[in-house]
This record gives C-alpha cells, structure tokens and sequence, in this order.
C-alpha cells in the first residue's frame, strides 16, 4: 500500500531541475560564507568597542547595514526561484 501511495503521489525531479536547484546551494553558500565574514567583522567591532572603549563610526555601521540588507535581498530572490523551480504543476 505504501508503495502504490508512494508511486501515485510522488513528484519527478527534472535533472535540469536537479542541477538548477545546486547552483542555487552553490549561491546560497556563498550568501552564507559572506554573512558569516560580516558576523566575524562585527564580532571583531564589538570586541574592540568592549576592550578599548571605541565604537564604530555611524558611516561603518551604515555600511554594515547596506551590505546586509544587500545580502538580504538576494537571498529573498533565489529563494523565489527555488520555490517556484520546487512547486507542484
């Protein structure tokens, strides 16, 4: 029975499909590598903020917020793309 269920309700994934969906993977690392980059630079800014008494200027932390909202946006827009390649006929 639940192989018929399986058979009967199951999707086939294109390999045109397949490969899109792992270029997207290879973006969204990317997304994330840089996400973690700016983490470890903010980490870093607190750290000295704590240690030394300095904070960053506003223009630093203006930018900080460009870079993530940026990034933000990508990923907003592959996502899109993998839920439309993903979604049922």
């Amino acid at each position: 029975m639940y192989i018929i269920e399986a058979c009967l309700n199951s999707q086939i994934t294109s390999a045109e499909v397949i490969e899109e969906l792992k270029n997207k993977n290879i973006i969204l690392a990317d997304i994330d590598r840089q996400l973690r980059g700016m983490g470890t630079n903010l980490n870093q800014m607190a750290h000295v903020a704590n240690g030394q008494g300095r904070i960053p200027t506003v223009k630093t932390l203006l930018q900080i917020a460009d870079e993530v909202k940026s990034i933000k946006q990508e990923v907003d827009v592959e996502w899109q793309l993998t839920r439309q390649s993903t979604a049922k006929p």
